[in-house]
């Protein structure tokens, strides 16, 4: 038997006992109302939800647990009528403690009869759910954030595309409306060059090489631009790839260059196949050599190229003996045109590992350097081994 129940006593009348039970419930508030709206009774769930205390409530007419907009449109006085007329009236709404806080209501109000269907008074039942109303409020917040950022997804491919089409045109222009003037006037430079021959000043002659050699340069940025912008607008195609002929190709097209500089490469082949897309990959292998063999500072180069196997990607690293990169630029040198060195010094775009980290993230991997000014630098990348072959 419940233990509240044990301390009822049993010659106390039915009436009495369910009185007594109902004051003692603390999850629910219970209370009556006589005809007039006016409370008669509070239970020990009434004063938990509510705040108040018999001695303060009992007298009070209920519409004070109203907030005052729903006293303004009167909507105790038609509760009231509802359950005249119906029997009953269900609702949820907030409604107020003493301390002038709300809370989220759901309140059943019932007419009580006597044996006569004569109305005594109305009997009041309220739970407290505001941690359900919270819940619910989050959701809906949720929900709206969520078609929010949907809607901000949208338009955002939507700028995508747009961008994507500009650099398609960008490309267009790039590969030869650009291209074509630097053509004619490369060519008249030349004319102009054959033409003095042995005559005209040093001074003269100095400047036709510095044209040319600007010529060059442009040229040279031209593409390097359009490589990059076509990395972001390319399709994504992958294949089966031999690690030790993508090496070999990189090597093949650096040939010229490691003869000159007597440079040493060598190859840990970790892994044998792998799976990407084959002139991404030796472009990319192409530029990191490349700067190697650049960045030398006098040395003959020794590069070791290596790739192990990870859980969901392979990982590439290019060793060298050069000249080293400062802490402070190991990551901006991946930012495009941004150079550690004059052109005078070592000549460059700018550009290369710019295309490098594109080359990467297109196989939805990264790069990284770890390097050690005057001794070394190794480069990093990451393929994803997740690649769908196409």
């Amino acid at each position: 038997m419940d233990e509240n129940t044990e301390q009822i006593p049993q010659n106390i009348h039915i009436y009495e006992r369910y009185r007594l039970l109902v004051e003692q419930v603390k999850d629910y508030a219970i209370f009556m109302l006589d005809t007039n709206g006016y409370v008669v009774s509070w239970n020990e769930g009434a004063q938990r939800i509510k705040g108040y205390n018999a001695a303060e409530i009992v007298g009070q007419h209920f519409s004070k647990f109203y907030p005052q907009e729903d006293i303004d449109n009167g909507k105790p006085a038609m509760e009231l009528r509802v359950v005249r007329k119906e029997g009953k009236f269900e609702d949820e709404g907030w409604r107020v403690r003493k301390d002038g806080t709300r809370f989220w209501a759901n309140v059943i109000i019932t007419a009580v009869y006597d044996k006569n269907k004569e109305l005594l008074g109305f009997s009041k039942v309220t739970r407290d759910l505001t941690e359900r109303k919270q819940a619910e409020q989050a959701l809906m917040a949720s929900e709206e954030r969520y078609r929010l950022l949907a809607s901000e997804l949208h338009n955002t491919v939507l700028e995508l595309a747009t961008a994507n089409e500009e650099l398609g045109q960008f490309n267009t222009i790039a590969s030869h409306d650009l291209q074509e003037p630097l053509r004619t006037t490369y060519s008249y430079l030349l004319l102009i060059q054959k033409k003095l021959g042995q005559e005209g000043s040093p001074e003269l002659h100095n400047y036709i090489h510095k044209a040319i050699q600007g010529n060059i340069r442009m040229k040279e940025l031209i593409i390097g631009l359009l490589n990059y912008a076509q990395l972001n607008t390319a399709e994504k195609e992958f294949a089966q790839l031999l690690v030790k002929e993508v090496v070999a190709e990189s090597l093949q097209n650096l040939k010229v260059s490691i003869e000159d500089t007597g440079a040493t490469i060598l190859l840990d082949e970790g892994v044998t196949y792998i799976k990407g897309n084959k002139v991404r990959l030796v472009q990319l292998l192409q530029n990191l050599v490349g700067n190697a063999l650049k960045f030398r500072g006098g040395k003959i180069p020794h590069i070791r190229i290596s790739c192990v196997e990870m859980p969901d990607h392979y990982q590439f690293a290019v060793a060298d003996n050069g000249i080293g990169v400062p802490p402070e630029y190991t990551v901006k040198i991946f930012e495009v045109f941004k150079r550690l060195h004059t052109n005078k010094e070592y000549p460059g775009t700018g550009i290369g590992l710019a295309i490098c980290k594109k080359i990467v993230e297109y196989h939805n991997g990264k790069i990284w350097v770890e390097s050690t000014p005057g001794e070394g630098t190794v480069f990093y990348f990451t393929i994803s081994r997740n690649l769908q072959l196409k």
